[in-house]
C-alpha cells in the first residue's frame, strides 16, 4: 500500500515538473488614467499608471502604449514606463481606446480587459476655415495678367482646405487654388473665394476689390525721313496708334521728344501724328514717341536714332563719250557720220550722297533723261551736249557741255588670197589671207563665211570641206565707222584618188587531215586591187577569183601548197605579187595541225593567216572554176 502511494506522489511530482516546463505569457495591467475625461484646451496632465506579472519571474522587456486615434503615446524598457503623464493638448479630439503591452520572457502580453482602458477628449466645437484673396496688381489695363492666389486657414490640424470657389461680380469664375487672367473687361470688380475642408465645412465670402483700366495704347514710329540727314534738310517725323489687338486708334494726342545723344535731355517737344524740324545742327539724337488715346491712357516711349550731317554738297556732272574719237580729231573730238555715239553720265559724282535723276540738252534741246544718251548723226556737223546730275537730296548740279564734230566716212575694202587658190581634196585644209584698207580709219573687224555660214572673225582663216563641189568664201570688213565692204572667192573640193591597201590574208584549215577530208582555202580577209590568185600544190597550179576554196586528197602524204595573190595596181612584175606557203599532212585517220611560211613583197604587207593547208591538188580544184595560170 506505502509502494502504490509512493509511485502515486512520484508521478504527481511529474506532473507537476512537466506543468512547470512551458513557459507562461506575461500579464499587462492599466491601474488608472487620471482623469480620464479632458478638455483638450484646457491644459491638464493625465497620468498613465500600469504593471506587469509574469508567473516565471521573468524580467520586462519592452512596454507600448497605444491609442486607438494618436497610436503609440509612449513606449520604454524600464520599469519607469508603466508610469507616464501627457498633457491633454497631446491628444487629438475624441474618444481614445488606450491598451499597454508588455514584453518578458520573449513573450508579449495579451490584450487582456485588465490591459485596455479609455481616455475622452473633448474640445470646442468645430470651427469653419476662413478665406483669404490676393490680387496682383489691383489696378491692371486690359490685356495686362492679374493673378488670383487663393489661401485658406482651418483650426482643426485633422482638416484641410479641399474646395476653392470663386465669383467674378457674383459669377462663379473657377476651381483653382491660383490662376491669371488678362482678359477681364474693362471696369471695377469684385473678386470673391469660398473655401471648404474636408469636413464639409464652408467659410464665409472673402472679397477684394480690383479695377481693369483701358488697354494701354501702342505708339508706333513709323519713320523718319530722310535718315541719316543733312544740316539743313526738312526732316518728317511719321507715327501711328493702336490698340492691344492691333487696331489702327485714333488718339488724342502725339508727343515727339528729340532728346540728346550724349545724355539722354530732352531739347524740344513736337505734337502731332506727322511733325517737320528744318533746324538741327550736325550731331546724333534720339526720337522719342508717346501717345495718349481718348480714353487718357498713356502709352510707353518709343524711340529710333537720328544722324545730321554736314550740309549738303551739290553733285558734279561729267560726260564721257564713246568709241574714242578719231585718231584725226585735233582740239574738237570727231566721230564718223552713221556711227552710234554714247554720251555717259557714268563720272558724275556726288560726294554725300546718291546721283537720281539726270537731264541731256543737244542745242538747247532736252534730249534724254536717263543716266545714258545713245544716238548716230546722219548730217556732217559740230554739235555740244550738256549734261546736269541731281543728288538725292534733289540739288541739281551745274551744266558740264562737250563739244563734238561729225564727219564723213568712206567704206573700206576688202580682198581675198586663197592657197591652193582652186581645187582641194575632201577635208584638205584652204588658207584664208583676208586684206582691208580703210583712207580716213582703220579696218577694226573682220568675219569669214563659207557657204553663207559665218565660222571665224579673224584677218587670217582656214577651212576645210568634206562636200565635193564648189564653195563661196566671203570676207566682211568693217571699217571704225561701222562701213563694211565684201570680198569674195571659191574654191572647189574633188573626189580623193583612191588606192585601196594591199593586204593579203590566207587562212588554210585543217593542216593536217583525214584521205578524202574538206580543206578550206579562205582569201575573205584579202584587201586591195586583186587581179586574182594562184594556187600551186606541188607544181600543179591552177588560178581564182573567189575567195573561199575547198580540197581534199586521195593520198597520204605531205602536200607543200603555195597561194600567191596577184595585184591589178598596175606597179611592175615584181612588186605586184604576195605569196604564202605552207604544208597539208594527209593520214587515213586525220586530225593534228602543221604549219606554213608566208611571204611578201619588199614593204611587209604579207600577212599570213593562222595556218594554211600545203597543196596536193585533187580532182575537187578543177570543179571549182579554176583556171590554168598565164604566163607573166
Amino acid at each position: 500500500m506505502r509502494h502504490d502511494v509512493l509511485v502515486l506522489s512520484l508521478l504527481g511530482l511529474a506532473l507537476l515538473v512537466a506543468a512547470g516546463s512551458e513557459a507562461a505569457a506575461p500579464e499587462a495591467t492599466i491601474l488608472q488614467i487620471d482623469p480620464q475625461e479632458v478638455n483638450r484646451d484646457s491644459g491638464t496632465p493625465i497620468n498613465f499608471d500600469g504593471q506587469f506579472s509574469d508567473g516565471d519571474d521573468d524580467q520586462l522587456e519592452f512596454v507600448y502604449w497605444n491609442s486607438s486615434i494618436d497610436d503609440v503615446i509612449h513606449s520604454g524598457s524600464e520599469f519607469s514606463d508603466l508610469s507616464f503623464q501627457r498633457q491633454s493638448g497631446e491628444f487629438s479630439q475624441g474618444n481614445h481606446t488606450i491598451t499597454l503591452v508588455v514584453k518578458a520572457g520573449g513573450e508579449w502580453s495579451a490584450n487582456g480587459a485588465n490591459a485596455t482602458s479609455w481616455l475622452n477628449v473633448t474640445g470646442p466645437p468645430p470651427r469653419n476655415p476662413d478665406a483669404s484673396v490676393s490680387i496682383n496688381p489691383p489696378t491692371a489695363h486690359q490685356g495686362e495678367e492679374v493673378s488670383f492666389v487663393g489661401s485658406g486657414t482651418y483650426y482643426d490640424p485633422a482638416t484641410s482646405i479641399v474646395v476653392y470657389e470663386w465669383y467674378l461680380d457674383d459669377e462663379y469664375y473657377g476651381g483653382e487654388m491660383t490662376f491669371s487672367d488678362s482678359g477681364i473687361s474693362v471696369g471695377d470688380h469684385t473678386m470673391e473665394l469660398i473655401v471648404e475642408d474636408n469636413e464639409g465645412l464652408r467659410s464665409e465670402p472673402a472679397q477684394e476689390p480690383f479695377q481693369i483700366l483701358p488697354p494701354i495704347p501702342l505708339a508706333h514710329l513709323d519713320s523718319i525721313d530722310p535718315s541719316p540727314a543733312k544740316v539743313g534738310e526738312v526732316i518728317t517725323f511719321s507715327g501711328h496708334c493702336t490698340g492691344a489687338s492691333g487696331d489702327v486708334e485714333e488718339c488724342d494726342e502725339y508727343r515727339w521728344d528729340i532728346r540728346s545723344d550724349t545724355d539722354g535731355s530732352t531739347l524740344f517737344s513736337l505734337y502731332g501724328a506727322i511733325v517737320t524740324v528744318d533746324n538741327l545742327t550736325e550731331g546724333d539724337y534720339e526720337v522719342w514717341l508717346r501717345i495718349i488715346d481718348g480714353n487718357g491712357t498713356v502709352s510707353s516711349w518709343v524711340s529710333d536714332s537720328l544722324s545730321v550731317g554736314p550740309p549738303n554738297k551739290t553733285p558734279v556732272a561729267t560726260i564721257t563719250i564713246s568709241p574714242d574719237p578719231l585718231p584725226s580729231s585735233a582740239f574738237v573730238p570727231e566721230y564718223y557720220q552713221f556711227v552710234e555715239i554714247t554720251f555717259s553720265s557714268g563720272s558724275s559724282s556726288d560726294s554725300d550722297g546718291n546721283l537720281v535723276g539726270w537731264r541731256w540738252w543737244f542745242d538747247g534741246a532736252l534730249v534724254s533723261t536717263s543716266p545714258d544718251w545713245v544716238t548716230t548723226f546722219d548730217s556732217l556737223r559740230d554739235g555740244t551736249v550738256k549734261l546736269q546730275v541731281m543728288d538725292d537730296d534733289g540739288v541739281w548740279s551745274g551744266n558740264n557741255s562737250r563739244q563734238f564734230r561729225i564727219v564723213a566716212n568712206t567704206a573700206p575694202t576688202a580682198a581675198i588670197l586663197l592657197t591652193p587658190a582652186m581645187a582641194v581634196e575632201i577635208d584638205a585644209l584652204v588658207t584664208l589671207n583676208g586684206s582691208g584698207t580703210d583712207a580716213e580709219g582703220y579696218i577694226a573687224g573682220w568675219e569669214w563665211s563659207l557657204d553663207g555660214v559665218v565660222f571665224a572673225t579673224t584677218q587670217n582663216a582656214t577651212v576645210s570641206s568634206n562636200i565635193t563641189g564648189a564653195h563661196a568664201v566671203m570676207l566682211t570688213v568693217t571699217d571704225d565707222g561701222g562701213l563694211q565692204a565684201n570680198a569674195s572667192a571659191s574654191f572647189t573640193v574633188k573626189e580623193l584618188d583612191i588606192i585601196a591597201e594591199k593586204y593579203f590574208d590566207v587562212s588554210v584549215s585543217p593542216l593536217n587531215a583525214a584521205i578524202g577530208e574538206d580543206i578550206t582555202i579562205d582569201l575573205t580577209g584579202t584587201t586591195g586591187p586583186v587581179e586574182e590568185f594562184e594556187i600551186n600544190i606541188d607544181g600543179d597550179i591552177t588560178t581564182t577569183q573567189d575567195r573561199t576554196v575547198t580540197i581534199s586528197f586521195d593520198a597520204k602524204g605531205t602536200y607543200n601548197l603555195d597561194i600567191t595573190v596577184w595585184w591589178s595596181d598596175g606597179t611592175s612584175f615584181d612588186q605586184n605579187r604576195d605569196f604564202y606557203t605552207t604544208t597539208v599532212t594527209v593520214t587515213k585517220s586525220g586530225g593534228g595541225s602543221g604549219g606554213g611560211d608566208a611571204g611578201g613583197d619588199d614593204d611587209g604587207s604579207i600577212d599570213s593567216g593562222g595556218g594554211l593547208p600545203g597543196p596536193g591538188l585533187l580532182a575537187a580544184l578543177a570543179g571549182l572554176g579554176l583556171a590554168a595560170r598565164r604566163k607573166r
